[in-house]
């Protein structure tokens, strides 16, 4: 085909679309990409790029934004999660008709440790900005831990005089949405796994022990793990953050007696949390 033909060809995407209503986000969802080595752990990463749709046109440029997938795996271990505005900006300059656009990233956390392999943590960063300004940042990290449960084992010191209880898995999540600041997703992690009792896959029986005793002598409901973190996260970045800026955590007991799960969500600004520190 040659280049006079190329350039005849009518372009289908600025046509008007049947119905003129304004698409708030339209893009690509879950692209795959490599894995990604980034401060010694191993990332198995997918992205997401959206463009805003204005009601005049009928569709986005998919290719257009694919190129910004790419450009995210080739940057993102060398610049890390900084990456993101810049490759949000690019994607406004090569779609001129957008207004906004919002780049996301989510990856499994592979990590090596004391002769195991942890494949259960997660993060992600959601990064969206209009051609004048941040709209949020967010970063989000979640893992998987367990508890032993404070109701049964009260019940049994009162009724048998022994401390009979249970334990649940729990699969919990924390996210901070900023409008100013892009926490590292990977630090983020770092502060959550050292807050809950993360599951092993490779314990002797004397630590197994050991990790039961610790979990039975701070039993906690998953509400309690919800304002633990919170708690944690808002002095690891009270220094940091906006007091204004949100952190969430939600929590998912798995039960072991029921066929449903608990699930709890808590969702605050940095100033409030902080506030219930006060006086202890």
């Amino acid at each position: 085909m040659s280049e006079m033909e190329r350039n005849e060809i009518v372009d289908v995407h600025y046509e008007p679309p049947l119905y003129s209503i304004d698409v708030t986000w339209a893009g690509l969802r879950g692209a795959s990409l490599p894995p990604l080595r980034v401060k010694d752990l191993w990332l198995i990463p997918r992205a997401s790029v959206y463009v805003d749709l204005p009601r005049a046109q009928r569709g986005v440029h998919t290719s257009r934004l694919y190129r910004a997938i790419t450009l995210l795996a080739s940057k993102l271990p060398e610049e890390g999660f900084s990456a993101l505005s810049e490759i949000a900006r690019r994607v406004l300059d090569e779609n001129e008709y957008a207004e906004r656009a919002r780049i996301s990233l989510t990856a499994r956390v592979i990590s090596e440790e004391s002769g195991e392999f942890k494949g259960f943590r997660g993060i992600s960063v959601d990064y969206a900005a209009s051609r004048s300004r941040v709209e949020y940042l967010a970063s989000s990290a979640s893992t998987e831990a367990f508890v032993a449960c404070p109701c049964a084992l009260r019940v049994s010191e009162q009724v048998y005089s022994k401390p009979y209880t249970h334990t649940s898995k729990l699969r919990v999540r924390v996210t901070i949405k900023s409008s100013s600041r892009l926490v590292d997703p990977l630090e983020l992690l770092g502060v959550l796994s050292s807050v809950v009792n993360e599951l092993a896959n490779y314990l002797r029986r004397e630590k197994e022990a050991r990790v039961l005793k610790a979990s039975f002598e701070n039993p906690m409901f998953a509400e309690d793990v919800a304002r633990l973190v919170a708690v944690q996260v808002a002095r690891k970045y009270s220094s940091w953050l906006n007091p204004r800026d949100l952190i969430i955590v939600t929590t998912k007991s798995c039960e072991v007696f029921h066929e449903y799960n608990l699930y709890a969500v808590l969702i605050s600004t940095l100033s409030e949390v902080l506030s219930s520190l006060r006086g202890q």
